[in-house]
Protein backbone atom coordinates (compact mmCIF):
# COMPACT_ATOMS: atom_id res chain seq x y z
CA UNK A 1 0.00 0.00 0.00
CA UNK A 2 1.30 3.45 -0.93
CA UNK A 3 0.07 6.61 0.81
CA UNK A 4 1.28 9.81 -0.87
CA UNK A 5 -0.55 13.00 -1.82
CA UNK A 6 1.59 13.55 -4.93
CA UNK A 7 0.00 11.71 -7.91
CA UNK A 8 3.27 11.73 -9.87
CA UNK A 9 5.13 10.00 -7.04
CA UNK A 10 2.30 7.50 -6.55
CA UNK A 11 2.27 6.67 -10.26
CA UNK A 12 6.05 6.28 -10.27
CA UNK A 13 6.08 3.96 -7.25
CA UNK A 14 3.20 1.95 -8.69
CA UNK A 15 5.16 1.46 -11.93
CA UNK A 16 8.18 0.21 -9.94
CA UNK A 17 6.17 -2.25 -7.88
CA UNK A 18 3.29 -3.57 -9.99
CA UNK A 19 5.42 -6.11 -11.81
CA UNK A 20 6.05 -7.92 -8.50
CA UNK A 21 3.27 -6.85 -6.13
CA UNK A 22 -0.39 -5.99 -5.90
CA UNK A 23 -0.42 -2.25 -5.14
CA UNK A 24 -3.14 -0.08 -3.61
CA UNK A 25 -2.60 3.68 -3.53
CA UNK A 26 -4.17 6.45 -1.46
CA UNK A 27 -3.66 10.20 -1.53
CA UNK A 28 -4.11 10.64 2.21
CA UNK A 29 -3.88 8.92 5.55
CA UNK A 30 -7.58 8.98 6.40
CA UNK A 31 -8.53 7.23 3.16
CA UNK A 32 -5.81 4.65 3.76
CA UNK A 33 -7.09 3.96 7.29
CA UNK A 34 -10.65 3.55 6.00
CA UNK A 35 -9.44 1.01 3.44
CA UNK A 36 -7.42 -0.88 6.06
CA UNK A 37 -10.60 -1.31 8.11
CA UNK A 38 -12.25 -3.00 5.11
CA UNK A 39 -9.42 -5.18 3.84
CA UNK A 40 -8.34 -8.50 5.38
CA UNK A 41 -4.58 -7.91 5.27
CA UNK A 42 -1.88 -5.40 4.34
CA UNK A 43 1.66 -6.74 3.86
CA UNK A 44 3.63 -3.48 3.67
CA UNK A 45 2.85 0.24 3.85
CA UNK A 46 4.84 3.03 2.20
CA UNK A 47 4.05 6.47 3.62
CA UNK A 48 5.06 9.94 2.47
CA UNK A 49 6.12 12.18 5.33
CA UNK A 50 4.46 15.45 4.31
CA UNK A 51 0.78 15.24 3.39
CA UNK A 52 -2.23 17.43 4.12
CA UNK A 53 -4.91 16.38 6.66
CA UNK A 54 -2.59 13.84 8.33
CA UNK A 55 1.20 13.85 8.01
CA UNK A 56 3.29 10.71 7.82
CA UNK A 57 4.25 10.86 11.50
CA UNK A 58 0.60 10.87 12.55
CA UNK A 59 -0.28 8.11 10.10
CA UNK A 60 2.56 5.89 11.31
CA UNK A 61 1.42 6.36 14.92
CA UNK A 62 -2.16 5.45 13.96
CA UNK A 63 -0.95 2.40 12.02
CA UNK A 64 0.96 1.19 15.09
CA UNK A 65 -2.19 1.58 17.23
CA UNK A 66 -4.40 -0.25 14.71
CA UNK A 67 -4.91 -3.97 15.35
CA UNK A 68 -4.44 -4.99 11.70
CA UNK A 69 -1.27 -2.99 11.09
CA UNK A 70 0.46 -3.03 14.47
CA UNK A 71 3.09 -5.46 13.13
CA UNK A 72 2.93 -4.52 9.43
CA UNK A 73 6.19 -3.14 8.03
CA UNK A 74 5.97 0.62 7.42
CA UNK A 75 8.45 2.50 5.26
CA UNK A 76 8.54 6.30 5.26
CA UNK A 77 9.69 7.95 2.06
CA UNK A 78 10.48 11.65 1.90
CA UNK A 79 12.65 14.22 0.24
CA UNK A 80 13.52 15.82 3.58
CA UNK A 81 17.16 16.24 4.42
CA UNK A 82 16.40 16.78 8.11
CA UNK A 83 17.93 14.26 10.47
CA UNK A 84 15.23 15.21 12.99
CA UNK A 85 12.46 14.19 10.54
CA UNK A 86 14.16 10.86 9.94
CA UNK A 87 14.59 10.21 13.65
CA UNK A 88 11.01 11.24 14.38
CA UNK A 89 9.66 8.95 11.65
CA UNK A 90 11.56 5.98 13.06
CA UNK A 91 10.57 6.92 16.62
CA UNK A 92 6.92 7.09 15.54
CA UNK A 93 7.15 3.43 14.55
CA UNK A 94 8.42 3.34 10.96
CA UNK A 95 10.60 0.35 10.14
CA UNK A 96 12.63 2.15 7.48
CA UNK A 97 13.20 5.62 6.05
CA UNK A 98 14.11 6.10 2.40
CA UNK A 99 15.11 9.50 1.02
CA UNK A 100 13.98 10.93 -2.30
CA UNK A 101 15.11 10.84 -4.97
CA UNK A 102 15.38 7.11 -4.69
CA UNK A 103 16.80 4.33 -6.75
CA UNK A 104 14.03 1.89 -7.83
CA UNK A 105 16.32 -1.11 -7.24
CA UNK A 106 17.09 0.11 -3.72
CA UNK A 107 13.36 0.55 -3.02
CA UNK A 108 12.65 -3.01 -4.18
CA UNK A 109 15.54 -4.37 -2.10
CA UNK A 110 14.31 -2.55 1.02
CA UNK A 111 10.77 -3.83 0.44
CA UNK A 112 12.07 -7.39 0.14
CA UNK A 113 13.99 -7.00 3.40
CA UNK A 114 10.90 -5.74 5.22
CA UNK A 115 8.70 -8.51 3.85
CA UNK A 116 11.28 -11.16 4.74
CA UNK A 117 11.52 -9.85 8.31
CA UNK A 118 7.74 -9.73 8.65
CA UNK A 119 7.26 -13.32 7.46
CA UNK A 120 6.23 -15.38 10.48
CA UNK A 121 8.49 -18.28 11.45
CA UNK A 122 7.33 -21.68 10.24
CA UNK A 123 6.67 -22.82 13.81
CA UNK A 124 3.86 -20.26 14.10
CA UNK A 125 1.94 -22.24 11.52
CA UNK A 126 2.15 -25.28 13.82
CA UNK A 127 0.28 -23.53 16.66
CA UNK A 128 -1.31 -24.37 18.99
CA UNK A 129 1.24 -26.53 20.77
CA UNK A 130 2.12 -27.22 24.37
CA UNK A 131 5.60 -27.03 25.82
CA UNK A 132 6.03 -28.72 29.19
CA UNK A 133 9.28 -28.05 31.04
CA UNK A 134 10.37 -28.24 34.67
CA UNK A 135 9.88 -25.01 36.62
CA UNK A 136 13.64 -24.53 37.00
CA UNK A 137 14.32 -24.93 33.27
CA UNK A 138 16.42 -22.33 31.43
CA UNK A 139 15.29 -22.35 27.81
CA UNK A 140 17.32 -20.77 24.99
CA UNK A 141 15.85 -20.74 21.52
CA UNK A 142 17.71 -20.61 18.26
CA UNK A 143 15.63 -18.71 15.68
CA UNK A 144 16.37 -18.48 12.89
CA UNK A 145 18.38 -21.72 12.97
CA UNK A 146 22.06 -21.07 13.47
CA UNK A 147 21.55 -17.59 14.91
CA UNK A 148 22.20 -18.48 18.55
CA UNK A 149 25.95 -18.41 17.93
CA UNK A 150 25.72 -14.85 16.64
CA UNK A 151 23.32 -13.39 19.17
CA UNK A 152 21.85 -15.62 21.80
CA UNK A 153 18.30 -14.74 22.74
CA UNK A 154 16.50 -16.00 25.82
CA UNK A 155 12.86 -16.91 26.17
CA UNK A 156 11.86 -16.84 29.83
CA UNK A 157 8.65 -18.55 30.83
CA UNK A 158 6.98 -17.96 34.14
CA UNK A 159 3.91 -19.47 35.64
Amino acid sequence: MIVDDDPTTTLLFRSYLEASYSVSTFNGGLKALEWIDKTPRVDLIIVDLYMPEMDGHGLVRRLREHGKTRETPVMVISGTKSDQDRIQALSSGADDFVGKPLNPDELLARIEIQLRRAKPPAVVNALPFTLSVPASCHLVYDWPPGSAGRAERELRLSG
